[in-house]
């Protein structure tokens, strides 16, 4: 199972839970409530957006089916609010902190997650929109299913 595959699978995770939106093809009829999930990059738009990129522990490759994975997630308020990045970053907090013994994904694309973690925030300031960046990171161990 390739990176990309298990942040489908916490993104399908937290769209199940209401925490984020997730459409795997990553078109969303705007503005999207909760906010858009996506991939490795921040868009310009929407306001409102939540970012997965993750990474591995070093030593671990491509081909293990046991592995702690290093998320990071970037959450972005709107534009002059200082408090809905917060309520975004901690409803998703709510969702995969502490999370045990737990299937995440769609059927055939699924993982294994017996435990994960939030190891740290950071605030990373407004863009130049005004817009207020949060970045919080977890290790999640997966295994296949």
């Amino acid at each position: 199972m390739t990176l990309d595959d298990i942040l489908a699978a916490i993104a399908h995770r937290l769209d199940a839970a209401g925490a984020a939106t997730w459409t795997a093809a990553g078109a969303y009829t705007l503005p999207a409530s909760p906010p858009p999930i996506f991939l490795d990059v921040m868009p310009t738009a929407p306001d409102e957006v939540a970012v997965l990129s993750a990474g591995t522990i070093p030593g671990q490759t491509a081909l293990d089916t046991d592995r702690i994975v290093q998320l990071q997630i970037r959450t972005r308020g709107p534009v002059g609010d200082t408090t809905g990045v917060h309520i975004t970053a901690g409803t998703i907090r709510g969702v995969i902190h502490d999370a045990t013994v737990q299937v995440w994904g769609p059927i055939g694309a699924q993982i294994y997650v017996p435990l994960a973690v939030h190891t740290s925030t950071a605030m990373l300031g407004m863009d130049a929109n005004r817009r207020l960046l949060r970045s919080d990171n977890y290790l999640i161990h997966t295994q296949e299913v």
